[in-house]
C-alpha cells in the first residue's frame, strides 16, 4: 500500500486529485473490540485489516508485519482461553485535494435525464487526458477506472 502512496505523491496533472500528505497512526485494540469488527461468516482478523479497518493488525505490540493470529471460530480450531489479547491496528492516512462536487456518479444521478452535452465532452476529455498521462508519461496503469472514482470538478 505505501507503494501506492508513493506513486501517488509523484502524481502532477490538473485532472488528478493532488496528493498532499500521508501518516501512519497505531493504536491497540483488546480481543473483544477485535471479535466485534468481524464478518460474520468464517472470516480472519487478516480480512478485518484489509477490508473493515484498513489497516494492518499484528499480535502484541510489535511493530513487525507478521500474519495476525485468524480469529476464533469452530472451523478454524481456536478457541478463546479467556485471557486477554491486545493487538496493534495501524491505520494509513491520506490527505489528498477536497474535491466538494461530488463523483461523477452523483453528477450522472443528478442529471439522469438531460446530461448537457458540453459538460459531458468536457468531462470526457478531462478522464481521457488524465489516463493518457498515467499511460504515456507516467507508464502507469490504473486499472479499476469507475465513476465513482472519478471526481468532478466545480464546471459540472
Amino acid at each position: 500500500m505505501t507503494r501506492e502512496v508513493q506513486v501517488m505523491a509523484s502524481l502532477n496533472h490538473p485532472n488528478i486529485v493532488r496528493y498532499y500528505d500521508s501518516w501512519f497512526d497505531a493504536w491497540a485494540l483488546d480481543s473483544s473490540q477485535i471479535d466485534s469488527l468481524l464478518p460474520v461468516g468464517n472470516s480472519t482478523t487478516d480480512s478485518v485489516a484489509t477490508s473493515r479497518v484498513y489497516g494492518e493488525l499484528t499480535s502484541g505490540s510489535s511493530s513487525s508485519r507478521s500474519n495476525p493470529p485468524a480469529a476464533s471460530s469452530p472451523s478454524n480450531g481456536n478457541l478463546h482461553t479467556g485471557a486477554q489479547r491486545t493487538d496493534n491496528v495501524t491505520h494509513l492516512y491520506i490527505r489528498m485535494e477536497l474535491c466538494q462536487a461530488g463523483t461523477l456518479q452523483d453528477w450522472l444521478d443528478k442529471y439522469r435525464d438531460h446530461r448537457p452535452m458540453e459538460t459531458c465532452v468536457k468531462i470526457f476529455k478531462s478522464v481521457t487526458k488524465a489516463i493518457n498521462y498515467l499511460h504515456d508519461q507516467r507508464n502507469l496503469m490504473h486499472r479499476d477506472i469507475k465513476v465513482i472514482y472519478c471526481f468532478t470538478a466545480n464546471f459540472c
